[in-house]
């Protein structure tokens, strides 16, 4: 089985007759041989998904994540664990530990909950929100309390006549 990888636009076509999207792909010596047959929801999910992983981040997330895979890489290393061996106490392949410690956005939470759990951290992970510490969120509590608080009126007495 050869691999696959979508082309351009120029290569995309909407097929009336059969309500599918026809995309050519490219096989491994770059040449346009198969044809994929899309239904049309399926393409719509396809072109989302393609253009929310290729989003950019902002640099504060993006340092931020970076800052991470550096401290988890550290970690490993102090505890004398070759990426092959991490990776294997994971449960990930070693490219997977790799792309972690560069920080790479893609990185499933799962994986970095495995890493986290390999070094022995994962309480680290457990206090990540703390709803006590959420200053932002207390706050917002506060600010929501009514400015008055009143007695609950009493139903009226009836007079007996």
């Amino acid at each position: 089985q050869q691999s696959r990888r979508m082309t351009n636009s120029p290569y995309t076509r909407f097929d009336n007759s059969s309500l599918s999207f026809r995309i050519s792909c490219l096989d491994d010596n770059g040449q346009p041989p198969y044809l994929l047959k899309f239904d049309p929801l399926t393409f719509l999910n396809y072109v989302i998904l393609t253009l929310m992983a290729h989003r950019p981040l902002p640099p504060s997330v993006q340092r931020t994540l970076r800052a991470l895979g550096r401290d988890i890489r550290i970690a490993r290393k102090k505890r004398r664990f070759p990426v092959a061996d991490f990776a294997a106490r994971m449960g990930v392949s070693p490219g997977t530990v790799v792309r972690l410690e560069r920080g790479e956005p893609g990185v499933a939470a799962g994986v970095v909950a495995m890493a986290l759990l390999a070094l022995g951290e994962l309480h680290r992970l457990e206090g990540l929100l703390d709803v006590s510490r959420d200053d932002t969120g207390l706050m917002l509590d506060i600010d929501s309390l009514p400015q008055r608080i009143r007695r609950p009126r009493l139903p009226a007495a009836k007079e007996d006549t």
